[in-house]
């Protein structure tokens, strides 16, 4: 029998928290990379929320950036999902300016006017109520504040995933994301931002990477996210799916740069940035 399915996004990052960062094959790191970049200076008297933390991913990249410099701005990581937080705490707890805490994002436990700086990358979609997470993002920046909020406008390995179903089983509904398709529509991010509070909103939409090494290890990965859909399949059926799978990511790929300097190959995905200042 197939594994209970999370009933919530929360249930699903939440279960799904050890092998999290490994299955976003980079993109979510790859866009902390590039949003932090449109954050105004960090200094030692900053205090800065990583919102819907997931596994520290955009502290580490903070703390990294900032560590030869000898800078230590006070770090609040926060997410809803418990497993999440375990993992940042051990792989980030040992920094003295780091605090870590289970919350999420619709009920933040902190003064009003808290943060100069507040990211929540890739979480507001997620939340079972995202104008409530906005407002709470507004209500807990400093007046002279800013807040980085990013979604999705296209994910593009999910299309490929979703063919590859379709090629095997066309009577079944494609598989979806716990994520309501009106995240995908260019404006709802600012929309939803600006009802929170925010008047000053700007939005851009940066083209990141589901990536690795070649297109037999985006297979893999993404084989290894999607397991619960094939699972039940006949051996037949499952070598249809991986088959049709591989052929669509080799004609989606292209080689990219990344961060390091490195070179790897990678479906472009298109995230929806926002830069809200309060």
């Amino acid at each position: 029998m197939a594994s209970s399915a999370p009933s919530t996004a929360l249930e699903h990052f939440d279960q799904n928290a050890a092998s999290y960062e490994a299955s976003t094959g980079g993109c979510t790191k790859e866009l902390a990379q590039h949003v932090l970049g449109l954050w105004p200076e960090i200094d030692a008297d900053s205090v800065i929320l990583d919102n819907a933390c997931g596994t520290g991913i955009v502290a580490a990249e903070i703390i990294q950036r900032l560590a030869s410099r000898g800078i230590k701005p006070t770090l609040h990581l926060v997410d809803g999902a418990p497993n999440m937080v375990d993992i940042t705490r051990s792989r980030l707890g040992r920094f003295e300016n780091v605090q870590c805490a289970v919350m999420p994002g619709e009920k933040l436990d902190f003064p009003d006017e808290t943060f100069s700086h507040s990211v929540t990358n890739l979480g507001i979609l997620f939340f079972a109520d995202g104008d409530q997470g906005a407002r709470e993002i507004f209500r807990t920046l400093k007046p002279g504040g800013t807040a980085i909020v990013t979604s999705w406008r296209n994910l593009g390995y999910l299309q490929l995933i979703q063919e590859s179903q379709q090629a095997v089983r066309p009577q079944e509904p494609v598989v979806k994301l716990p994520i309501s398709e009106a995240w995908f529509q260019l404006s709802h991010l600012e929309q939803t931002l600006r009802k929170g509070g925010f008047e000053q909103v700007e939005i851009s939409t940066p083209t990141v990477h589901y990536a690795s090494d070649n297109v037999e290890g985006i297979c893999a990965l993404l084989l290894s996210s999607f397991r619960r859909l094939i699972q039940e399949w006949s051996g037949e059926e499952q070598e249809k799916f991986k088959g049709t799978l591989q052929a669509l990511v080799g004609s989606a790929v292209e080689e990219f740069k990344k961060a390091d300097g490195s070179t790897a190959v990678g479906i472009p995905m298109i995230a929806t940035a926002a830069v809200c200042k309060k």
